[in-house]
Formats: structure tokens, sequence, C-alpha cells
């Protein structure tokens, strides 16, 4: 047989993946590719059982309060926001289904909603997303993750990061801390010596990592 030998340095980003033993490459493909390779390794978003939703409302209203932050979970029909209108009265803008708050957007009581949305392109602004999960890190290439440890099965809650963007670490230096069911604290270190790049801003104090998380990591 003969080799099929990489053409770069590089990372295998994709395969043909219907290729079995004994078949031609064109009995699967279009062309003669049979993988490809790129020049980093992105980390794969794992998939959810549900798509996250917008929260909509239309740009002549104003936030008079938010009721909810980046990571709280909610129910359908929970109140995120309250709005004024322009008559005076007020209006509650609510969950549509169950999840996360994974975003929300930079507008401040007595904000219209027209300032974070292009009023000349839509009819409505996006006033929150809801997710099942807190959108994950990707890390670049020739980084590293400081990972939640056991995530998934020592029902961490969320204290603190120990860092700030921009830090310098060496590896087994805490990143944050984070506290088990028992009351003992839990440290996510560096698993080299580096830069902080990225943390998850959207984690609060006392949110529960495997509830709100889709991968085990916490910063890079």
């Amino acid at each position: 047989p003969a080799p099929i030998k990489a053409p770069a340095d590089g990372y295998v980003t994709r395969r043909q993946e219907g290729l079995q033993p004994g078949l031609k490459p064109d009995d699967v493909a279009w062309g003669e590719q049979c993988l490809m390779l790129g020049p980093s390794l992105r980390e794969l978003m794992p998939k959810t059982e549900e798509v996250p939703v917008d929260v909509v409302v239309i740009p002549d209203k104003t936030l008079k309060q938010w009721n909810k932050n980046v990571g709280d979970r909610v129910s359908t029909g929970d109140v995120v926001a309250v709005m004024n209108l322009k008559d005076g009265a007020t209006e509650d803008v609510t969950a549509p289904k169950d999840g996360v708050v994974a975003q929300k957007s930079e507008i401040k009581p007595g904000d219209k909603m027209e300032k974070v949305c292009n009023v000349a392109y839509t009819d409505t602004c996006v006033l929150a997303t809801i997710g099942d999960k807190l959108t994950p890190l990707l890390v670049k290439h020739g980084g590293s993750v400081v990972k939640v440890p056991n995530w998934g099965e020592s029902n961490l809650r969320f204290v603190e990061y120990t860092v700030e963007l921009g830090d310098d670490v060496e590896s087994g230096d805490a990143v944050a801390v984070m506290v088990d069911p028992a009351g003992n604290n839990i440290t996510a270190d560096a698993p080299s010596a580096g830069t902080v790049e990225k943390r998850l801003e959207s984690l609060q104090y006392d949110m529960y990592l495997d509830k709100v998380l889709q991968t085990d990591a916490i910063a890079t």
C-alpha cells in the first residue's frame, strides 16, 4: 500500500469518515481529498440538546432594571428584565425557555434598547440569550487550558478567580478557587507557565460548575 503523507506541519482537522478498508477515496468523496490539515486545533464546542434562544424587545423601550444576571438559571416565564414604555407603564420581559442566562446586552438602566441594535436593519433588539450552558472557552494554538478538577463529578461551586487577565503564572499556580460539598477549598491550577488570556467572566460566586459549564475549561 502507498502511504499518504502530510504536505505540511499542522493538525488533522477533518477526515473522510466514510472511508473503509478496501474502498477508493472517490467511492465516498469528491476529488482526491481524504483529510485536511490546519495550523491549529480548536477545541470543539460540545453540542447541547437545545439551541440558545434570544430574548428580544422592540427598540423604543427603555430598560428599567435587570432581574437576572449572566449565569443565573431561569425557568420559562421568569422575569429577566423590566422595561419602561413610552406611556409610563412597565413591561416584564420573560425567559422564553428553561436554561441559563448565557449572555446579556451591555445596556444599562435608563438606556433605550435602540442603543444596542441598528434600528435601520431590525425592528427587534436582543436583550439577552438563554442557553443550556455558558459559552465555552476556546484555546489558541500553543496555549493550554486550566481545568476544573473532576468536573462533572465533584459538585463544585465557584468562589473566585485568583488571577487577572494578563497575569503571568507558573505551573501549579492557583487560577481559580472552588468549594466542594464538604466546604473544602479546591483550586484550578495552571498546567504550565504562561500568561492568563481568557476567563469565564460570566461565572459568579456559588454557581455549580457542572451545571453551567459545557467543558472543564475555566481559563486559558
